[in-house]
């Protein structure tokens, strides 16, 4: 489906709309099921007037009282069938009470996570039960669903949290030999992992180095911690510094053993900014690269 698309269904009394947003569904469903989020995004003049009442996150019959202040009317929306899980989450808004000349609608609100370019899908179905009768939230909605998409957009741009986003590779070493590997020397072979064509030297710091890329002319300071368990060993590897801005991020470069002859390399990289759709994409591919690059150095030793 494409982003801004609205589709008819052929049936009279239902609607949907489909938005695509760049963030991960757990960062938007966290969002959309705080008790505020529906009243304050879906209508610009509505107030929860019950907000003391109810949990912070919806569940299943909790009934949001709304107040709609340019109409002067009150009316209640009803929390039914919360689906909840790792690629699809649901809920449904009916309205429960509202003036009788009003008519009364069943809002279905759907999340599609798509793993590979880490957006979510937000698909609305308007089921109309009275269509007959004149719904203002429902033309509001109508009228203006492009800047309820925008500001949405922006409440999550300002609200993000982290992405993070893992690659791994079996390595025909023993786990120790790669982890002696990587830490040898002051850390100097991590420029395998953090972009060969760069060099690494420590600082005055302990456990603190200097990555220079020659291709990007510049400079990062990372803070590196090593922890070491009896079949997995770990670094962390923290930006502190940069010559030039680079999202605040950090890596954590896992390796577990699978027997004395082959290992498992997991490299998983936490992103704390709201960065396009398009870098991350471009952080994983890279990751793979350099992942594989460090297999064929350590297997052809």
């Amino acid at each position: 489906m494409k982003q801004n698309t609205d589709e008819i269904n052929g049936e009279s009394n239902e609607q949907t709309f489909f938005h695509l947003f760049k963030v991960n569904i757990n960062e938007f469903w966290n969002s959309f099921m705080n008790s505020s989020f529906v009243p304050t995004y879906f209508y610009e003049n509505c107030k929860l007037t019950n907000i003391k009442d109810i949990n912070r996150t919806l569940k299943e019959n909790d009934i949001l009282e709304l107040y709609y202040e340019d109409k002067n009317l009150k009316a209640k929306l009803l929390i039914e069938n919360i689906i909840d899980t790792q690629n699809f989450k649901s809920v449904s808004f009916k309205l429960i009470d509202s003036p009788d000349d009003m008519a009364k609608f069943t809002a279905i609100d759907s999340f599609y996570f798509c793993s590979q370019t880490n957006t979510t899908g937000l698909l609305i179905k308007i089921i109309n039960h009275e269509i007959t009768k004149k719904n203002f939230i429902l033309d509001y909605w109508y009228e203006n669903k492009g800047t309820i998409y925008k500001d949405i957009e922006k409440y999550l741009e300002i609200n993000f949290k982290e992405t993070e986003e893992t690659e791994s590779i079996e390595i025909g070493k023993n786990g120790n030999e790669v982890f002696e590997f990587l830490i040898t020397k002051n850390y100097t072979n991590l420029k395998v992992l953090l972009g060969n064509n760069a060099s690494v030297k420590p600082t005055n710091n302990p456990n603190e180095i200097e990555v220079e890329h020659f291709t990007k002319n510049n400079k990062v300071k990372f803070m590196i911690t090593k922890t070491i368990d009896f079949n997995e060993k770990q670094l962390l590897i923290q930006a502190i510094e940069s010559k030039i801005h680079i999202p605040r991020q950090s890596m954590i470069i896992k390796i577990v053993n699978i027997n004395k002859d082959n290992c498992l390399v997991i490299f998983t990289h936490k992103i704390r900014e709201y960065i396009s759709n398009e870098l991350i994409m471009n952080y994983s591919v890279l990751k793979k690269k350099l992942l594989w690059l460090l297999k064929s150095t350590i297997e052809g030793k």
